[in-house]
């Protein structure tokens, strides 16, 4: 099982290589099974300290499991859970661990103070570099890494102004939408989604047409 798919940012992937002793000893159901539960409804916000985690999982109907995970050291990881399974690791620790990955996507600095064992500060891991065909604009797809290819700033001003091109005539009318569905599930109304594009475009093409511009600048 691929357990990378489960995060989006290389600091949620560096928490899985953290956890993965842990996860490789789950079986497959516990495995799916916490990842179902891996969710702000069934694992409300742990509680972050150097080196460890506590969390609170709702179990089925009333129940509640209380699991810790700690880090002792660099490349240790223990986790534990009071729940009466008595297969370790448990879908709630599991679920703790998927859970604490998708919090670090969004906030990496969680990552820092798991990886801080004895109190002591951590230096995040780096942003990988792009390869130069994921460069975009100078930057790389982390957006803090300058492209090996990149225009230094005082060559650009150098050089002479090219020719503009001619202006281009505006559309006779406002043309459709792209039909560009939300995902299944987001509860987004397909509708008033259409129609907030619709006013959108139709406002542009207004600005577009009527805008006070100097001779020869704009739309004709």
């Amino acid at each position: 099982m691929s357990f990378g798919r489960n995060v989006t940012t290389p600091w949620g992937q560096n928490w899985l290589n953290i956890a993965e002793p842990v996860l490789r000893k789950a079986d497959s159901g516990r495995l799916e099974r916490g990842l179902a539960y891996a969710t702000p409804g069934r694992v409300p916000e742990p509680e972050f300290e150097p080196g460890r985690a506590l969390a609170t999982v709702d179990g089925s109907g009333t129940s509640r499991y209380r699991v810790e995970i700690i880090l002792p050291g660099p490349d240790r990881i223990e986790a534990g859970c009071d729940c009466p399974d008595p297969v370790r690791p448990c879908k709630h620790v599991v679920a703790v661990v998927f859970r604490i990955g998708r919090i670090i996507d969004e906030d990496p600095s969680v990552l820092r103070t798991l990886r801080a064992a004895g109190g002591n500060s951590v230096p995040l891991p780096a942003e990988p570099l792009a390869s130069p065909e994921d460069r975009t604009a100078g930057r790389s797809r982390w957006g803090t890494e300058l492209a090996t290819d990149a225009i230094d700033p005082a060559d650009a001003f150098a050089r002479p102004l090219q020719t503009l091109p001619d202006a281009v005539s505006a559309p006779d009318a406002v043309g459709e939408p792209c039909y560009c569905p939300p995902r299944p599930g987001t509860g987004v109304d397909l509708e008033a989604l259409e129609s907030i594009a619709a006013v959108a475009a139709g406002t542009a093409m207004t600005a577009l047409v009527e805008a006070d511009l100097p001779d020869g600048v704009g739309a004709t």
